[in-house]
Formats: structure tokens, sequence, C-alpha cells
């Protein structure tokens, strides 16, 4: 029995609600009856507002297309003149190339050198060896 005054409590409280809330609505269309000409300008003006922006808008993207048209431009020339500068340069394969047939014949050369190296000594030994040789039998 509680559960039910609780209820038809909170039902009457919800229409005095809704009732209040209608009476607002009446009295405030009642004290301004010109409401719907205050509307309609407020629309006119946010119409007004939404083509500006609209104009602003299509103004900033042209300007913005100007503007990559112009960079566009630079970056063309720019690039002709990277290839030209470029050509001036030798690529990072033809470097390499170049290096490691620098390195072998360095490589081979110094191996010439010890090879001479050691006949000059053994060409030495030789002719010391001989010269004692030579020197005893003489003496």
């Amino acid at each position: 029995m509680d559960e039910s005054l609780v209820v038809l409590w909170a039902r009457h409280s919800a229409l005095a609600i809704v009732a209040l809330c209608l009476l607002a609505v009446t009295a405030r269309a009642e004290e301004t009856p010109h409401s719907l000409d205050v509307l309609w300008e407020k629309h006119r003006a946010l119409e007004q507002l939404v083509a500006e922006r609209r104009e602003s808008d299509q103004r900033a993207l042209e300007h913005q297309a100007k503007e990559y048209e112009r960079r566009l431009e630079h970056l063309n020339g720019e690039q002709a003149r990277m290839v030209t500068r470029n050509a001036d340069y030798i690529g990072r394969e033809v470097f390499d190339n170049k290096v490691n047939a620098l390195e072998t014949r360095q490589d081979a050369q110094g191996k010439l050198i010890y090879i001479g190296l050691g006949m000059v000594l053994v060409a030495q030994f030789a002719f010391g060896y001989l010269r004692r040789k030579h020197d005893k039998e003489n003496a």
C-alpha cells in the first residue's frame, strides 16, 4: 500500500511539472507576441553568417590553391637545378667500384714489393756467400 502511494505521488508530481512547463511556455509566448518575428530574424542572421563563412572558406581555398601552385613551380625549378648539380658527382656504386679496384691494385703492388725485397735479400746473401767463398779460395 505504501508503494502505490509513492507511485501515485510520483505520477502526480510529474503531471504537475509538465503542467508548470506548459504554463511557463504559454506565459512566455504571451509576453513576447512577436517571438516568431524574432526567430525569423535570428534565422536570417544565421543564414547570413553561414553564407559569409562559406565565402570565407572559398577564398581561403583559392588562396591555398594559388600558394600550392607557387610552391610547385618553385620545386620544379629546384628539381632541374638538382639534376644539373648531381651531374657533377659520381654515384655511390661507381665510387665503390673504383675504391675496390684501387685497393686490389695496392694489394698487388704490395705483394710485388715484398717479392722484390725478398729477391734482393736472396741476391745479397748469395753474392755475400760467393764473395766469401771467392776470398777464401784466393787467400
